[in-house]
């Protein structure tokens, strides 16, 4: 049975190999058939693993973020690259879409600007206020945007010219999340963000409200 025909969603397949890729211990090789069978389904598969062949995979601790972790794949030669599994299941499900990963690369160059807005609601260890009064952990805050994200660098896009889709992305340095190629274009962005966007500080069920009745 070809995995794709395994699971009746997206999300039941991500639940299913998030689960299974945690099983293995960190820094630990391994082989599993049907992590490889997911990778081959990787929009960048050929270019990962430049006609090598696959011999493992292991996964990492983010060395950025100690709190989340990445799959590398082993190559032949004994080189490792990163690969998103959950981009693989978007791709296996015919729903990867480039725009999406250009649209990452925007919020990439901006997170500097999210966490400082953040930072200047704390007002107690790692708790924020909310807009609302609310007062949460930092990491169950929600950052709003108005005009909404996409708005925002729609706008940036119309005033200069461009497509989103023809915007250049390349790798970040951890190999799985991406970032705007033209450095000029990127602070031309974080400039235009810095001065247009109007940031609320939410909670999870407030964000998910206000986009409910977007």
């Amino acid at each position: 049975m070809k995995l794709r025909a395994r699971f009746s969603s997206i999300e039941k397949a991500l639940k299913y190999f998030s689960k299974k890729l945690q099983s293995y211990p960190l820094d630990e090789a391994f082989w599993d058939n049907e992590v490889y069978e997911l990778f081959k389904h990787h929009p960048r598969f050929y270019e990962k693993t430049r006609g090598m062949k696959v011999t493992g995979f292991v996964r990492r601790r983010n060395p950025k973020n100690l709190r989340t972790w990445s799959i590398h794949a082993v190559l032949e030669d004994g080189t490792e690259v990163d690969w998103s599994y959950r981009k693989c299941v978007y791709n296996m499900f015919g729903n990867y879409d480039r725009k999406r990963d250009i649209l990452a690369a925007f919020r990439k160059a901006v997170e500097n600007q999210i966490i400082e807005f953040k930072k200047s609601r704390l007002i107690l260890g790692r708790l924020v206020r909310t807009d609302s009064g609310k007062v949460v952990s930092s990491e169950k805050a929600h950052v709003h945007h108005e005009p909404p994200f996409e708005e925002l660098v729609e706008e940036f896009l119309k005033e200069r010219g461009f497509r989103l889709e023809d915007i250049p992305i390349k790798e970040a340095e951890d190999g799985i999340q991406y970032i705007i190629a033209d450095k000029k274009l990127e602070n031309e962005w974080r400039e235009f963000h810095k001065k247009r966007a109007k940031l609320k500080l939410l909670t999870k069920e407030e964000h998910e409200l206000v986009h409910k009745y977007k």
